[in-house]
């Protein structure tokens, strides 16, 4: 009599009483204590099976999906370390204090994950995925089964140890593929390499795994990077750094070289300090001369010398482009860059000679002469704000060594009747935050305008320009002085007004964005009413020419993360306040942007400088500079435990709303950053 396998679910004859093809038999345990048992049911629907892989972040099953009568592969978040479950049993056991704060953001990415990946089932080159959900104290990735093997486990069947050059070409023109949709709906995939190309047995070749290369920690000003050495660029072993589709195309550029060559590239950071990397046609004489080149392009360590997409890297592997020597085209850049500079160098010689100015002053600008500053912050006690800020201010002390920065942190609740005494004593420190304050508080403050953009009548105008440039690196300020005439105030962060949903409440309301209040209307009733936060009640008046009402009614984001309201209209700055719906088991979310004209929105933090001191106001704008900048806004606004608003430097806010942070839900405010408008201040 033939049964199926619990296993791998194929069917053998019961005689043997185990299963010939991968060895199972009823009340078989599984490979490791803490794995879910095959026989094991999740959803009331899905079967489990053997284990196909795990590591540090999860499990990966075969599985049976009852109701379609098909095999399928689930993926279960399990971070070692942090979590427990009692062998044969089913949910997990959680740890309290840190580790449970770190489950829960790697809950969140887990789930981020599958969403990213549902964009993509109608890609031939990437896993398609069919569901996710929550059970067990975790959460659960179903997806199609692939039969086959990983592009590894092909070269490791190799006689050699590679693959010849038509072929592996032909492999790597399959993920291109998936790379250019997942780039262009701006997703960096980050852990491209042989062990996440899987080759099925039908010829099809997929891109896999959206999450193994995710940041994962405590808090976000300690990111540990899961990532494959040999395959990953330098940026992607930096705390911050500006990774985009050019990380991807270093790891598709080591993946094909690993290919053709049977040899895995030296560690990038390595190559950092000296590159012994040798070209591919040193090590397989018979690769052409343009598909070496277009290689170590790709694996360039210095990210402004590879391709800018995978279609242009593509171009050339067919010599559609022709592509120069790496070796060749960093000494021409080299040239090139000598040559503007002394270019440069005579302009501002001459400039100096026109304007008069005297080299002091220029040094002056460069450099920062020795001074004491005093920085006054807002921060609640263990809300990470104060660490963030230490660390944008240590990063500046390595640059700036000849001043001293002590960083003074209050209460929010304290904060600004401190900050008024020290005003009012003729003791205001030297850079300070300055939401609440009144005008007469900041009328001696320093103007800012030169913040913002240098003046246009000294010479270091054309170094600021090419340095800091905060009028263009940063959203909002070519409208500056409608904002703050008076120039007493710069602005840091912001928040938009969104609406969040439960989509367990209202699982029929699948709009990502609503225009007016009708979008949304059918879906509010008694039962699933809209709460409105209890300070944004005249916001949601101007945004939708609605009051409160019967279903309409003024409260809390705590009401709306335990499940208790389907709608939620607030603000950006309870984003992680409403995803912990997801740490109270009471639903799931989603955030819907609001595109109605003239959509009000807030500066959250604001900044002075009060300071006669030449040296200390120098400083102090210097340090306000360094917080406007694309790193130390990462650093401050890149956590759920520091500070609740989203960043107001452009290159920040592309990383804050990218799959780098998680946050990718957000990434309308980058695209709709044009319409949003803010309370012009009379008196700022």
């Amino acid at each position: 009599m033939k049964v199926k396998c619990g296993g791998c679910f194929k069917y053998y004859d019961d005689e043997f009483g185990i299963c010939p093809e991968c060895g199972h038999y009823d009340g078989k345990p599984a490979k490791e204590p803490y794995q879910l048992y095959p026989g094991t049911m999740l959803a009331n629907r899905y079967i489990i099976g053997n284990v196909l892989g795990f590591g540090g972040f999860g499990v990966t099953y075969k599985a049976w999906d009852k109701k379609l009568d098909s095999v399928v592969c689930i993926k279960e978040y399990y971070p070692s370390g942090i979590v427990n479950r009692n062998p044969g049993t089913s949910n997990l056991i959680l740890f309290s204090g840190v580790k449970k704060k770190e489950f829960e953001y790697g809950l969140v990415r887990f789930i981020d994950e599958a969403r990213n990946m549902t964009k993509f089932n109608a890609h031939k080159n990437i896993v398609n995925v069919y569901e996710y959900f929550e059970e067990n104290n975790t959460a659960y990735i179903v997806m199609e089964f692939l039969d086959g093997c990983t592009l590894s486990e092909y070269m490791d069947a190799n006689p050699d140890g590679k693959i010849p050059l038509d072929r592996s070409i032909e492999i790597i023109k399959h993920v291109g593929n998936a790379l250019k949709d997942i780039h262009e709906a701006g997703i960096i995939h980050r852990d491209v390499s042989p062990d996440n190309v899987f080759m099925c047995k039908d010829g099809t070749i997929k891109l896999i795994d959206f999450g193994a290369a995710r940041f994962s920690a405590e808090e976000a000003k300690n990111f540990t990077i899961i990532l494959k050495p040999g395959f990953a660029p330098p940026e992607q072993y930096e705390q911050i750094s500006d990774q985009g589709p050019k990380t991807d195309i270093y790891a598709l550029g080591a993946t094909l070289y690993y290919m053709v060559t049977g040899v895995k590239p030296d560690e990038s950071t390595n190559r950092k300090i000296k590159d012994i990397v040798e070209e591919p046609n040193a090590l397989t004489p018979e690769i052409p001369q343009h598909v070496n080149d277009t290689i170590m392009k790709a694996m360039a360590i210095e990210p402004h010398l590879r391709f800018e997409s995978v279609d242009e890297f593509e171009k050339s592997l067919n010599a559609e482009i022709k592509v120069t020597s790496l070796k060749k085209e960093k000494r021409t850049k080299k040239t090139k860059r000598l040559i503007g500079i002394l270019f440069l160098l005579i302009v501002l010689s001459s400039a100096a000679t026109v304007f008069g100015l005297n080299v002091e002053k220029k040094k002056q600008d460069v450099t920062l002469n020795p001074a004491d500053i005093e920085v006054w912050i807002a921060a609640d006690k263990d809300s990470g704000t104060e660490q963030a800020y230490q660390s944008v201010i240590d990063k500046f002390k390595e640059e700036y060594k000849e001043v001293n920065i002590k960083l003074v942190t209050y209460s929010e609740s304290e904060y600004y009747s401190k900050l008024s005494d020290a005003i009012s004593s003729g003791k205001a420190p030297d850079l300070f935050m300055s939401n609440e304050l009144t005008y007469k508080e900041t009328e001696k403050a320093n103007d800012l305008s030169s913040i913002i953009m240098p003046d246009d009548n000294k010479l270091y105008f054309l170094i600021n320009l090419l340095t800091a440039n905060n009028y263009n690196n940063c959203y909002f300020f070519d409208k500056y002085d409608n904002y703050f005439p008076k120039h007493k105030q710069i602005p840091s962060s912001f928040n938009v007004p969104v609406l969040y949903v439960n989509t367990n409440l209202v699982s029929s309301f699948t709009a990502d964005s609503i225009k007016s209040f009708e979008d949304l209307n059918e879906f509010v009733s008694e039962k699933n009413k809209l709460v409105v936060n209890t300070d944004m009640q005249q916001v949601f008046k101007d945004t939708f020419g609605k009051g409160l009402g019967d279903n309409i009614i003024k409260g809390t984001a705590d009401q709306f993360a335990k499940g208790q309201a389907a709608f939620y209209f607030s603000d950006t700055s309870e984003y992680f306040d409403c995803r912990q719906i997801l740490a109270n088991e009471a639903g799931s979310y989603k955030v819907v942007s609001i595109n109605t004209d003239n959509l009000m929105c807030t500066f959250s933090t604001l900044w002075s400088v009060m300071s006669k001191d030449e040296d200390k106001a120098a400083a102090a704008d210097r340090l306000l500079t360094f917080i406007l900048s694309d790193n130390a806004q990462s650093t401050v606004y890149g956590s759920k435990n520091s500070v609740h608003a989203v960043p107001i430097n452009k290159d920040a806010l592309a990383r804050y709303v990218s799959s780098d942070f998680g946050y990718s839900e957000l990434d309308f405010i980058k695209s709709n950053a044009r319409k949003y408008v803010f309370a012009e201040k009379e008196n700022a």
